[in-house]
């Protein structure tokens, strides 16, 4: 499925705004996209960000691809990279994330939206990243499933009867993200307690997903229970997200958006801090772009040796 718009004219261009299907993307002439089809100009799943009369080409992705052999993509245009090469700040990119949620809120993807704390961790990225001593995921932001409990955040997995809930606590995936210095964008919807197959459970109703069938515009469902997780990914909300898996529910919402879905081997990543579906089989894991980005986000919340979950 072709993710390209053909535009009138250049100018085009330059007037960056969501496009077909809540995906961000270059809008291209006619010879451009005919350039693009004949493998002499693939830029991928570009992600645009605007400051003003300047186009800054982000890309998709956390990670580089130098070195994969990917076809047609630009390792310039890795968020990481560009961060680290200061060519964009934190600050810029959460909010070029901020204002995609916002104007995508048809998705219902986000439940809690912690846009403030966001934009705190980020200019903390901003001053860590002046001084060279970043960490793998700093000014990275992510969504987060609403079955890890978050320190002072709202926590309700979806559901009223946990309405009121404030964590005091931090679940140890988040709190290990939060020590590679990534970015919270908020929590994510999924089926109530995680009891569910296509996000239909949720108390805050359905998550729709981005993807649409090429003949009707009928909403589809993005699968469950992280539903919430998939969707934000497919649709760029974020630059990946948490999932939980008891049997399924990270890896069938994957495939039905296109995303890549893992669940770790049992007891890799700690439970602590997950609200429970069945623990003997729950597992948190990553949605993401692409392998890479779900090898880095597992390599940095997987519990040590001398640790116990």
């Amino acid at each position: 499925m072709e993710r390209i718009l053909v535009a009138k004219n250049k100018k085009a261009f330059y007037n960056y705004h969501i496009i077909d299907r809540y995906e961000a993307g270059l809008v291209l002439s006619g010879s451009e996209v005919k350039s693009m089809r004949e493998g002499k100009m693939n830029l991928g799943e570009a992600y645009i960000l605007v400051r003003g009369s300047e186009v800054v080409l982000i890309g998709s992705h956390i990670s580089s691809y130098s070195n994969t052999g990917y076809k047609g993509h630009d390792p310039r245009s890795d968020r990481k990279l560009l961060l680290n090469k200061k060519e964009i700040s934190a600050t810029e990119l959460t909010n070029s994330y901020i204002q995609k949620i916002e104007e995508s809120s048809k998705l219902n993807a986000f439940i809690e939206k912690t846009f403030d704390k966001a934009l705190m961790q980020a200019s903390e990225a901003d001053k860590i990243i002046v001084t060279g001593s970043q960490k793998s995921l700093c000014g990275i932001p992510l969504g987060i499933k609403d079955l890890f409990c978050c320190k002072s955040v709202k926590t309700q997995a979806a559901s009223r009867i946990l309405e009121t809930f404030i964590p005091p606590y931090e679940s140890t995936v988040t709190q290990k993200l939060w020590d590679e210095q990534a970015v919270m964008l908020g929590k994510l919807n999924m089926d109530e307690f995680a009891m569910g197959s296509s996000n239909e459970t949720s108390a805050y109703g359905p998550v729709i997903n981005p993807w649409k069938l090429s003949n009707s515009d009928d909403p589809l469902t993005p699968g469950g229970s992280s539903g919430g997780s998939s969707a934000a990914v497919a649709a760029n909300l974020c630059a990946g997200a948490t999932g939980t898996d008891t049997g399924g529910s990270i890896r069938q919402p994957a495939s039905f958006t296109a995303t890549v879905g893992l669940k770790p081997t049992y007891g890799r990543c700690s439970r602590w801090g997950i609200i429970a579906f069945a623990s003997s089989f729950d597992q948190a894991g990553p949605i993401t772009k692409n392998v890479t980005d779900s090898a880095i986000t597992v390599s940095y919340t997987h519990l040590r040796a001398h640790e116990t979950s």
